[in-house]
């Protein structure tokens, strides 16, 4: 699981949310959390900014989290 998917749990929000709220398409957004698509600058800065989070901490929401 990806740091930005952890913080998207936390608020209760499921990934269907998550696209609305970033603007991404939900499947690039589960292939992005799948592992099957790297995440492009535009898409980090998107959902950073759906979460609140600062683009220059964007990366830091695509780190793995230890479950």
């Amino acid at each position: 699981m990806l740091e930005f998917e952890a913080e998207a749990k936390r608020r209760g929000w499921s990934g269907a949310r998550l696209s609305r709220e970033s603007g991404l398409n939900a499947t690039v957004l589960y292939e992005i959390m799948s592992g099957d698509r790297n995440p492009r600058g535009h898409h980090m800065v998107r959902i950073a900014a759906a979460l609140g989070v600062a683009p220059d901490h964007a990366a830091e929401l695509f780190e793995k989290v230890v479950e």
